[in-house]
């Protein structure tokens, strides 16, 4: 069965691929990105100030919510879980923070610098304002790499070293015991072959580029931590809700960006579905990685559906009026 698996995963994503190769700029980001020509691709010039990607804040106060313990679970994905962004954003205009964020995978980027303190906008400024050499590792004496990681779907194409260190100037060398609030993220052990909770309350010493780097490590490029290798645990668990679900909290949101309808909701859990059309894990690496002109797109639909789940909660619990044998009684 895994076997099949990755057979049909591979088989979307070379349908996917020969999709997108249709567009010259695609041909020509990809090239570019991977294998640079020293004398045709110039330093790129300084970057101009970014666009704002959100419309402007306009509040919607969440005052169902107020008082009370809410998360947020960032499910699995690549490219797709920089809409995570667009959901702080929603938070933000809901004046709501979430008392503890769980992450698996690319969320656990996004994660991350939420948990740190930036604001959305922040947040998206930093996202766009990545360059290739800053989490890549591919030159020309490494081309056959690079084709091999494309036949792969793109997985273990990132330096894991180059990405934390990324993560560590941007978020002052910060480790997960000094975030604003709680971040938890699901890894897995392949030294004991079990599946661990790292974060705020686990891990307090890991820095939050640790975490960034276990979580977009491959078997390959495993994490070391205190004896024990570590990777990414999305194929085992992909929406860390399930283990929300358990914990003493009022409300749990879940990001789901597959695209599937994976997140069924019930009281207290409100899926948020940003995307109506599946892809494939390659491509959506890809996305995240390699080409990311997507990546406003995807902040814009994550802010839309985080706006939408929490409409609901916009309004103030509904109080019974006293009914006239009340009043009578009172009188």
């Amino acid at each position: 069965m895994p076997a099949f698996d990755r057979l049909s995963g591979a088989a979307r994503t070379a349908a996917e691929l020969a999709s997108r190769a249709r567009d010259p700029g695609f041909i020509m980001n990809a090239r570019r990105t991977l294998l640079p020509l020293p004398v045709v691709d110039r330093p790129p010039r300084p970057p101009r100030p970014p666009r704002p990607v959100f419309p402007p804040t306009r509040a919607r106060p969440a005052l169902a919510l107020r008082d009370r313990r809410v998360a947020l679970a960032g499910g699995a994905g690549g490219g797709r879980t920089v809409a995570l962004i667009g959901v702080a954003r929603a938070f933000e205009e809901a004046h709501d923070e979430p008392s503890l964020i769980s992450a698996c995978s690319g969320s656990v980027l996004w994660a991350a610098m939420w948990a740190a303190g930036l604001s959305p906008r922040e947040m998206a400024d930093f996202s766009l304002s990545w360059r290739p050499q800053d989490y890549l590792g591919i030159q020309w004496a490494r081309a056959p790499r690079a084709a091999l990681a494309a036949a792969r779907g793109f997985a273990g194409i990132a330096k894991g070293r180059a990405l934390e260190s990324l993560f560590d100037r941007r978020l002052w060398h910060m480790t997960a015991g000094e975030t604003e609030f709680p971040l938890r993220t699901l890894v897995y052990n392949l030294t004991r072959r079990r599946l661990e909770t790292f974060g705020t309350e686990q891990t307090p010493e890991l820095r939050l580029g640790e975490l960034a780097r276990i979580a977009m490590a491959t078997p390959s490029e495993a994490v070391r931590v205190e004896g024990n290798l570590y990777i990414d645990a999305a194929r085992l668990e992909p929406q860390p809700a399930t283990r929300l679900m358990m914990d003493r909290l009022d409300h749990v949101f879940a990001l789901d960006v597959t695209g599937r309808g994976h997140v069924r909701g019930d009281d207290r859990l409100t899926p948020i579905e940003p995307f109506d059309e599946p892809v494939s894990s390659g491509m959506d690496l890809y996305d995240l990685f390699i080409d990311r002109r997507r990546s406003p797109e995807c902040m814009l639909a994550g802010y839309r559906a985080g706006r939408d789940a929490l409409t609901p909660f916009t309004r103030s619990p509904v109080q019974r009026r006293p009914s006239k044998a009340r009043k009578a009684a009172h009188s």
